[in-house]
Order: C-alpha cells, then structure tokens, then sequence
C-alpha cells in the first residue's frame, strides 16, 4: 500500500529513537539545552530555532473511536485545545492539536495510530525562535514531564538549535575543531552528501546518551546548503536531530 507524506514525516521524526536508547534517564533537557544554547550563539547567525521534542511509543487500541477517544483525553491532560484530524487512513491516522503561547512559544501534540498492529505513538513538541521563549518552554517542559509520568512515561527529550551557520565555519574539519575545543566531542558517525553533512558525536560534558548498538553518542550537528541563497543551515541536537535539516 502507497504510504503518504505523513508516514515519512513521523518516520522522520522517531527514526533516531526507534534504532537507539536514551539510557540516562536523570539527564536535565534544561541543563543541556542551556549549554547548547550557548554554543550556538557562537555559531549560529541571527535569529534561530529552539525545538524541545518528546516521543513515546503509548498504548494498543481497538479501533479508530478508540483512538479518538485517547487522543481526545491526551489533548486535555496537556490543556490543549480540541485534536483535529490530520490524516486517516487504511492503513493509520493522525491526530493534531496546535496552541500559540506568550513569547512565541508554539506548543503542540501529535498522536498516530497504526492500524497494522494497533501500536500508537505519542509526540510533544514546543518550540520558539527568541532565548525569552525559552524561558517558557523551560516551564512547559517540567510541567509536561510530570504528566507524562503520571502516564507511565519515561521523560526523554530531544533537543535542538537552528539557524544559519555564521561566517567562518562553513569548512566541517572548523566545526570539528570548535567541538572539540568547547565540548570535548569524539566523532560516531559521519555522512556526506551534495550539499549536506550529518555528524554524530559523544561529549562528556552533556547528561542525555544515546546507545545506538555498541556506540554511545549525545550529539548531532548538520549542515545543509541552500541551493537558492547558497547560505548555510546549520541544526545542533542532543542526543539527536529529529527534525528536518
């Protein structure tokens, strides 16, 4: 069966949590945020993105009224507005609940069901694109955490920083040289592509690790070119992006 957009989208979104585990589970997101925050100043120039995205694979259901039904609790557990549907059908649907918040802080809810095995899968997201913002998501985000415990939920966030990379460090061998000197990072993994370089890193100094078979890693940095302006994005994550770069 043809799968659409939306079935890429959210693979796009837990592909680095379905093939590693987060094995610190007392990290501090706001810890390390703040941290990578910091470093991004550095590099990042202008404006930039702050993501803070959680996923959680959630419960079985019966069929689409009980999907609904959950979807439906979980938009008020978190006191967002009503879900709408985002997509339905043979094969899964998709539900979605968006709200715009002081700072500019968007903060939304997604929940999909597979009707293959039944399986269903929770996604939070809050993001902004100025430091005030932050401040609120900090709020949001422990907020958050306690209801997903009280769920069952283990609390494990990803979080990320985008942007466009400033002048100067557009060669990957410089960027390596700024994380090591800022981070102490040893390189996992590394892809290349036209236009695109994807890094994997382990740093000491930030609490969230992902195991992915034997390795260990905490960070991700990606560039990619824009072929119309020819400038640099930039997106750092920890422990990993899953968001698109």
């Amino acid at each position: 069966m043809k799968r659409n957009r939306w079935y890429f989208f959210i693979m796009l979104i837990v592909t680095g949590l379905i093939v590693g585990k987060t094995i610190d589970v007392n990290a501090d997101p706001i810890e390390d945020s703040q941290l990578i925050l910091s470093l991004s100043n550095q590099i990042i120039d202008g404006n930039k993105k702050i993501v803070f995205k959680y996923f959680s694979p959630y419960q079985k259901f019966n069929d689409q009224e009980d999907l609904l039904k959950t979807a439906t609790e979980l938009s008020k557990i978190f006191n967002l507005p009503a879900i709408s549907v985002q997509v339905h059908e043979e094969e899964q649907s998709v539900y979605k609940t968006t709200v715009d918040l002081q700072d500019g802080v968007r903060f939304s809810l997604l929940y999909m069901g597979m009707y293959e095995d039944h399986s269903s899968n929770l996604i939070i997201k809050m993001e902004t694109e100025n430091e005030k913002g932050l401040i609120r998501i900090a709020q949001l985000q422990r907020e958050a955490e306690k209801k997903l415990r009280s769920l069952g939920l283990s609390a494990n966030w990803n979080i990320m920083m985008q942007g466009i990379l400033a002048p100067g460090y557009s060669d990957q061998k410089q960027l390596n040289r700024w994380l090591e000197q800022n981070l102490d990072v040893k390189v996992i993994e590394h892809y290349e592509d036209t236009g695109t370089v994807s890094v994997s890193y382990f740093s000491p100094k930030i609490h969230s690790i992902l195991q992915t078979g034997e390795k260990k890693m905490n960070l991700q940095l990606a560039v990619h070119k824009n072929s119309v302006t020819d400038q640099w994005r930039i997106t750092l994550g920890t422990p990993v992006i899953t968001i698109e770069y």
